[in-house]
C-alpha cells in the first residue's frame, strides 16, 4: 500500500529490481511511483525476460475492474490492518467475495484476514501446507477438518480441495499439469498459457469424439454378431 492509502499490486516492497529506483511502495504516494523497467527478468524463469507497452504498477481495484470474473488470489504481504481492511473492502465493492482469495506466508496476517472478511476463501499458509502434509502421510487428513480452500501446490485431488501449480511457464509443464486434473495453473505468461490452453481443450474435445465413436463402433459391430 501506497503512502496515500492506494492499494496495488507489486511481488516487491521495494522497487529496486523492477524498477532501477530504491524506494519503498509505503513511503511513496501512488503518483510518485516509478515505472517498471523496460524489460525484467522472469523470476521463476531464469534467463528469460519479459516486456510490455504499460509500465505502470497497477492498482488493486484496477485488476478487479479489468478481470470481473476471474478467480484472484491476493497474497497479502505486510501486517497491516488498513491495507486489510482496504481488500476486503475492494472485494465486496466489486462483488467478488467468492472469487477472491486470501493469501499470505504469514499465519499472523491470515488469521487478520480472515477475522477481516470470514467469507471469503483462503489458502494455506507454509506452516498450514506442512501440517497437510503431515496429515497426509499418516493417514490421519480424513479425521481433521481442513478450513483452506485452496492449495497453491501440487497435491492429491482426493483431499477434495482446489489445487493450483506455481510457477509454470512451458507447454511441457502445462501439459502435464493439465493431464494430472489441476484446477489452475499460475504462470509468468498468461497470453502463452491462454494459447495453449485453447489448443489443449479443442484436442481434448477431439479424442472425446473419437472415443465416443469407437464405443459407438464397438456397439453396432456387437448388435452384427
Amino acid at each position: 500500500m501506497t503512502k496515500d492509502g492506494r492499494v496495488v499490486v507489486s511481488h516487491d516492497g521495494n522497487l529496486l529490481r523492477q524498477t532501477g529506483h530504491n524506494v519503498n511502495i509505503g513511503d511513496t504516494t501512488y503518483e510518485e511511483l516509478p515505472q517498471y523497467k523496460q524489460s525484467l527478468e522472469v523470476t521463476f524463469f531464469p534467463g528469460h525476460m519479459s516486456s510490455g507497452t504499460d509500465h505502470r504498477i497497477p492498482l488493486l481495484e484496477e485488476v478487479f475492474q479489468r478481470f470481473p470474473n476471474k478467480p484472484i488470489n491476493v497474497e497479502v504481504k505486510e501486517d497491516n490492518d488498513e491495507l486489510i481492511r482496504k481488500v476486503s473492502e475492494l472485494v465486496k465493492r466489486y462483488q467478488r467475495t467468492e472469487r477472491t482469495i486470501w493469501a499470505a506466508t504469514s499465519d499472523r496476517v491470515m488469521k487478520k484476514c480472515r477475522k477481516e472478511n470470514p467469507d471469503m476463501p483462503f489458502m494455506f499458509t507454509p506452516r498450514r501446507g506442512v501440517v497437510l502434509l503431515l496429515l497426509y502421510y499418516t493417514g490421519l487428513l480424513p479425521f481433521v477438518d481442513v478450513p483452506e480452500s485452496v492449495v497453491e501446490t501440487y497435491m492429491p485431488s482426493i483431499i477434495n480441495r482446489l489445487v493450483y501449480l506455481w510457477v509454470l511457464n512451458q507447454d511441457s509443464d502445462f501439459r502435464r499439469a493439465l493431464d494430472c486434473g489441476v484446477t489452475g495453473i499460475m504462470t509468468d505468461y498468461p497470453s502463452k498459457l491462454h494459447t495453449f490452453l485453447q489448443e489443449y481443450e479443442g484436442q481434448q474435445r477431439t479424442r472425446g469424439a473419437e472415443a465416443q465413436n469407437a464405443v459407438s463402433d464397438s456397439d453396432q459391430q456387437r448388435t452384427h454378431l
